[in-house]
């Protein structure tokens, strides 16, 4: 196996893991936050950061406003891709382990 197939090998994973992250964190949408202070009803959504905000002010007919922060958006995709990403790196480093420990005899 050459340079360029374990490149392309990697990659690709590297952009499956970070592509299952994104859609993790779509679905994190799902997980509501009471963030709300005196006089304004606001809710958070997404996990762990919020990255969703909807609020209003308490009056009767007051619009509701809505906020996107990237930055916790990305920091999400960075959490959830790790979160999915880490059990497979941990499973290859000890698979390459066992095999250099056969080997060793």
């Amino acid at each position: 196996m050459g340079i360029g197939e374990n490149l392309k090998k990697g990659l690709g994973y590297l952009l499956s893991v970070i592509g299952y992250g994104s859609g993790a964190s779509v679905c994190s949408y799902l997980y509501e936050q009471d963030l709300s202070v005196y006089g304004r009803s606001i809710t958070g959504r997404g996990f762990p950061l919020s990255w969703w905000k909807e609020g209003s002010i308490v009056y009767p007919n007051s619009p509701i406003t809505y906020s996107f922060s990237p930055e916790n958006f990305v920091i999400d995709i960075a959490f959830w891709s790790l979160l999915i990403g880490a059990p497979y790196v941990i499973h290859k480093g000890i698979h390459k382990g066992i095999q250099w420990y056969r080997t060793r005899k």
